[in-house]
């Protein structure tokens, strides 16, 4: 490197330093004075010393081949000193394959030539997507739209997601009324970005997600001897947002809270004949809620039709009578499949405390926790509370069917109603099931939701006996990504009736029920198991 020279200056001391591999800078500092005053007769102390640095280069035009950008501009003098201002672009090494998918033309064009319009990400955004493969593409994060030729985006068009450099890096449905701008089905390996494989067979790929959904089922044994009502597709879990899927016995029931799964109806369902051909009855329902936020315009449920007749699943050899009302108009899809190895736990509790035990179940909706407790041990006895008529005679009918119907006591009556006029029964059950419907359905209800948990545990425990279990459960997703909070609640119910609580368990939804580690917001349900003193 060949050093430049400062100003042949007496005052001048040059020094070169070495601050990278890229430049040497020469620092020269000169000593001068301010300059006095032209006309003026009052004496002025010494002007202070001042310090000017000279900064010159020796730049390095080429780095490990690549060509690095050096532009030196010259300050403008200044009194007595002048100096050299070095200005240089970030030195940025890129591969040949990066440098070409700046080159959108040869990118884009290979997109559009597919049939796939393109949606270009903000700077900063495609780490989302890159490495943490979030399926949800939201509205902020969108720079702009690249639609086909003569065509406009419009619902659920199939697109490519890129980064501002245009290198694809998934695809997905399009929505331009949500907040989840994309639902991507499918991202692209890092390698492929530049030559994403085309073209996109949405429709295939949905075929595929389908197929690998039931090879999940299969390798923890779904379906089995004892269980043939379980989850089949659950939405961000197995990668196809916006989509559930349960299977009762020979039926399947399609939630559908995304625009898309409406817009490819045929599309799925076609899939679904595709992997599980012997489930030939498919139920079609509607998340209207859910969907209304995703911009659909007919918000009617549109409820299949009620001719079929009554199916009798088994889970974890509990059998359930779920009539065609129950799969077409019921709470989700007819069954709470996501509590069934809860259910199982508070079966094996009972038989192994042994002795006489008393179990209350609030909220019991069919009987499901009721009967399993109920079968656990030939001395338990069960209450169990619902305000739903319907629910009632559903719960009442399978008790009969598992031969337990004189173990359980079904009572219709709200919830808080009843635990504030049981005054006889307080301290009196081993075990007391609290599974609520959901209070939070969104963060912004939270602080709300936590009142109404708060409330109810307290009013639950005292139904608890010296020694007895609370198994208290929350669906709501908000708070379940704060479980803290969920057991703080517990603890407060507590101190609020001067009791102690252990925490001995905490369990989310069954096995059929997978989250995926790209999108854990999707978990929702949490059980907590606390011993009561």
């Amino acid at each position: 490197m060949v050093k430049k020279t400062a100003h042949d200056d007496p005052n001048s001391k040059t020094t070169t330093h070495p601050i990278s591999p890229l430049f040497a800078l020469t620092f020269t500092r000169k000593q001068t004075h301010r300059r006095p005053p032209s006309t003026s007769s009052q004496l002025l102390p010494p002007p202070p010393k001042m310090l000017a640095f000279v900064f010159e280069s020796s730049p390095i035009t080429s780095f490990r081949g690549a060509q690095l950008p050096t532009r030196l501009s010259k300050c403008p003098p200044r009194r007595s000193y002048s100096a050299c201002r070095v200005v240089t672009a970030k030195a940025q090494v890129t591969s040949p394959a990066v440098q070409e998918g700046r080159n959108h033309n040869a990118s884009i064009d290979k997109l559009l030539d597919a049939g796939l319009s393109v949606v270009v990400l903000k700077r900063g955004k495609a780490n989302l997507f890159r490495d943490q493969r979030n399926p949800m593409v939201f509205a902020g994060s969108v720079e702009r739209h690249i639609p086909l030729p003569g065509h406009t985006l419009s619902d659920c068009d199939p697109v490519a997601v890129c980064n501002g450099a245009y290198a694809c890096l998934g695809y997905g449905f399009f929505n331009p009324h949500s907040m989840f701008r994309v639902r991507m089905l499918k991202h692209v390996a890092p390698s492929d970005e530049l030559d994403p494989p085309l073209p996109w067979d949405y429709a295939a790929e949905i075929v595929a997600r389908m197929r690998n959904a039931v090879a999940l089922r299969e390798a923890i044994a779904l379906p089995g001897e004892a269980t043939n009502i379980y989850r089949v597709v659950n939405g961000e879990g197995d990668r196809l947002s916006g989509l559930v899927v349960d299977r009762v016995a020979d039926t399947l029931v399609v939630s559908s809270s995304a625009l898309w799964c409406e817009k490819h109806k045929d599309r799925i369902i076609g899939g679904l004949n595709a992997v599980l051909p012997s489930c030939a009855d498919i139920v079609w329902r509607r998340n209207v809620d859910r969907l209304r936020q995703d911009g659909l315009a007919d918000e009617a449920e549109h409820p299949a039709p009620l001719n079929g007749a009554s199916t009798s699943p088994t889970d974890c050899d509990v059998k359930y009578e779920l009539s065609r009302f129950a799969l077409t108009r019921g709470q989700k899809t007819g069954h709470y499949a996501d509590q069934r190895e809860n259910r199982a736990f508070i079966r094996n509790l009972v038989n192994q405390r042994g002795g006489s035990k008393r179990v209350l179940d609030l909220f019991c909706y069919t009987g499901g926790f009721a009967m399993n407790a109920a079968l656990g041990s030939d001395d338990c006895s069960v209450v169990a509370i619902d305000s739903s008529g319907r629910a009632i005679e559903m719960g009442q009918r399978n008790a009969e069917l598992n031969g337990v119907s004189d173990k359980i006591t079904f009572v219709q009556s709200d919830v808080i109603k009843y635990l504030r006029s049981a005054e006889e029964d307080q301290g009196s059950f081993d075990v007391v099931i609290v599974d609520p419907p959901k209070y939070a359905p969104n963060v912004k209800a939270l602080p709300r939701a936590t009142h109404k948990y708060r409330s109810l545990n307290l009013a639950a425990m005292r139904m608890v006996k010296q020694g007895g279990l609370l198994c208290t459960c929350s669906c709501s997703a908000a708070m379940t990504q704060n479980r803290h909070l969920f057991v703080e609640v517990i603890r407060e119910a507590a101190s609020s009736l001067g009791r102690e609580v252990t925490l001995l368990k905490t369990v989310g939804a069954a096995s059929d029920h997978p989250v995926t580690p790209e999108m854990p917001e999707s978990e929702y349900l949490t059980m907590c198991v606390f011993l009561c003193r």
